[in-house]
């Protein structure tokens, strides 16, 4: 009986003491209450990489809020629940450079920060709210986030239509008419999706990345096998859009897909060396430095030697010897 009384009290304990994912207070607001969160549709969020959620309500004086936080494994999760979550009527929101993407609709505000997806309901925070909410999140992760959403035209795109899938689950739910194995995830593979308003109806464009162009072109022939797709590659993406209304229409805006190399750097880039030129004109300089001060060291030996001479100091230098050896 004793090992299970202190078995409950660690595990009591630990939960005691588990770090909370939202603060106990920020700017005037004070936590009032924190709970965790079940979450729906358990196999897409897996997919997103979901790891916690917790919800706590805030008040400061007449002001209320409710802050729900979800915490993914990387941005790009965070980036994939972001446009799921967010509702098709939402509007962009710029609160703070710490948020990577933010919109609201009604009394609710939607906020992507590195590898957590934040809910704001009641009252929006301040960007001095959200900036001590920042410093708070625990194992806070702010990697780059994917740069296939950039891919994406801007022309005749339907607000709010953009998701992004990892995998089978969310691809299914987004673009049931594309096979797994023909996007075959197991090669790392990752797509961005977008609805596109067209004089003739509407077209849902999918753009899947792979890690090389080769693997992107071999993906291109499953593609086109697809009933009713028009698809096209560019560089390690390509770019497909089923069933259009019109044929012209989705050429158009396959047309507008353009792959453009970008790389991101980590870390700060060392100072190049200096080329060859530069070294060249190092040792020019270097010689004209040595070759004046030899003169100046020339000058000031034969001034000091006649100096000695006309106040008559001899030196030992200054004494010859003559043998005269010819005469013998």
């Amino acid at each position: 009986m004793l090992w299970r009384s202190s078995l409950i009290f660690t595990i009591f304990l630990t939960l005691a003491n588990a770090e909370s994912l939202l603060p106990e207070r920020f700017g005037n607001y004070t936590r009032q209450g924190v709970k965790p969160i079940a979450v729906s549709d358990r196999a897409m969020w897996n997919e997103f990489g979901f790891d916690t959620a917790e919800q706590a309500a805030y008040k400061s004086g007449a002001n209320q809020l409710t802050m729900t936080a979800y915490r993914l494994k990387d941005p790009t999760g965070a980036l994939a629940a972001f446009e799921w979550l967010r509702p098709a009527d939402s509007t962009p929101l710029k609160l703070t450079d710490h948020t990577d993407h933010a919109a609201s609709a009604g009394n609710t505000s939607f906020l992507q920060m590195g590898n957590y997806l934040l809910t704001f309901q009641g009252n929006r925070p301040t960007p001095a709210d959200l900036g001590q909410i920042f410093a708070y999140l625990p194992k806070y992760d702010q990697s780059s986030l994917p740069a296939l959403r950039n891919y994406v035209p801007a022309q005749n795109l339907i607000p709010n239509s953009e998701r992004y899938v990892l995998g089978p689950v969310s691809l299914q739910k987004f673009e049931p008419k594309i096979p797994p194995s023909v996007a075959a995830f197991h090669l790392d593979a990752e797509a961005q999706l977008a609805r596109f308003k067209t004089k003739n109806g509407e077209s849902q464009l999918a753009i899947f990345s792979y890690p090389t162009p080769q693997i992107a072109r071999e993906r291109l022939d499953a593609f086109q096998k697809i009933p009713g797709a028009i698809a096209k590659r560019t560089g390690p993406l390509v770019a497909v859009i089923l069933s259009p209304a019109d044929a012209n229409d989705a050429e158009r805006v396959l047309a507008e897909v353009k792959y453009e190399p970008t790389v991101t750097l980590h870390q700060n880039t060392p100072k190049p060396q200096g080329n060859a030129g530069e070294m060249l004109y190092a040792i020019c300089i270097l010689a004209i430095i040595l070759i004046v001060l030899s003169v100046l060291a020339g000058f000031f030996l034969g001034g000091f030697r006649v100096a000695l001479a006309r106040f008559g100091i001899g030196t030992a230098h200054a004494a010859f010897t003559s043998l005269d050896l010819g005469k013998k």
